[in-house]
């Protein structure tokens, strides 16, 4: 069993607000979409730069290749997976924080989540299912929540769900079997409302010197923020601050990795219009 460090952050309105879940009804999985960051220092950043910045974020567990680090209580609301009211999920309505455990999967430099982490969360989500009582079809992503794009690999790729689920029924010894079903389609009352649309800028930007700068830079980086791929996840405002700098190249790379498009750091025609496809 992987290790697991309780390792809470403290009590504050926009990480650990200290209100109970109204109980566990399912598990949200999630990527941490930033490269390089440890289980440690994913805790660290919800106890401190996310506090700061008053950004309203967190999830329960953050699983690396080391160890998972339980950062809020199993019993309390973290805020992983509500947007707008937004809730496709049934079984969490109307709210999934205040009915679901969320796991962030950390992700390794080079964009991939790796298999060793894979491994490690479904022995922390098959010990949630155990002790929950749940089945590993109530195992989601949140993409399922809210149509957000993550975790992105299991979004382009829905079979590693699936792959996924047979891993924490495997470790369980099939005592909790996800009974096999379609997805229905979503109600008329259950589609999307109307979302933001994203203004994409035409033509080539990329990194140099001096800097590319302006409007069409922020929409770059807004787009790419609004798919978990931000230029800095722990600085202010996600680094979205109008200049093609390296860490907004660096976004746009892991994006284009995470897309099956060629990563060079480079916005052009391919990217905006994957970009596009994924936004609007």
């Amino acid at each position: 069993m992987v290790k697991v460090v309780k390792n809470y952050v403290k009590v504050n309105k926009y990480t650990r607000p200290g209100l109970k879940l109204s109980g566990v009804k399912g598990i949200v999985m999630h990527w941490t979409a930033t490269p390089g960051a440890s289980a440690l220092n994913e805790r660290n950043y919800f106890n401190g730069t996310c506090i700061a910045d008053k950004r309203y974020a967190s999830a329960h567990y953050f699983v690396d290749r080391k160890e998972a680090q339980l950062i809020i209580p199993e019993n309390e609301v973290a805020y992983h997976a509500h947007d707008q009211n937004r809730c496709y999920v049934s079984f969490l309505k109307p709210n999934a924080n205040t009915k679901a455990i969320g796991v962030e999967m950390c992700v390794e430099k080079n964009g991939q989540i790796h298999s060793e982490t894979i491994q490690n969360a479904a022995e922390v989500v098959a010990d949630l299912c155990r002790r929950y009582g749940l089945s590993t079809d109530k195992i989601v992503r949140h993409y399922d929540v809210t149509n957000k794009s993550c975790p992105a690999p299991w979004v382009r790729d829905s079979s590693q769900l699936a792959a996924f689920r047979k891993k924490v029924d495997n470790i369980l010894g099939n005592k909790t079997k996800s009974a096999p079903k379609k997805e229905a389609p979503k109600k008329e009352s259950e589609k999307k409302p109307a979302a933001k649309k994203y203004t994409l800028p035409t033509g080539i930007y990329k990194y140099k010197s001096p800097m590319m700068k302006g409007t069409s830079v922020r929409q770059i980086q807004e787009a790419c923020a609004a798919l978990y791929f931000y230029p800095d996840k722990k600085a202010k405002n996600h680094g979205i601050d109008g200049y093609y700098g390296s860490k907004t190249a660096n976004a746009v790379k892991r994006f284009q990795m995470m897309n099956g498009l060629s990563a060079d750091g480079i916005y052009g025609p391919k990217t905006r219009a994957k970009l596009n496809d994924l936004l609007n």
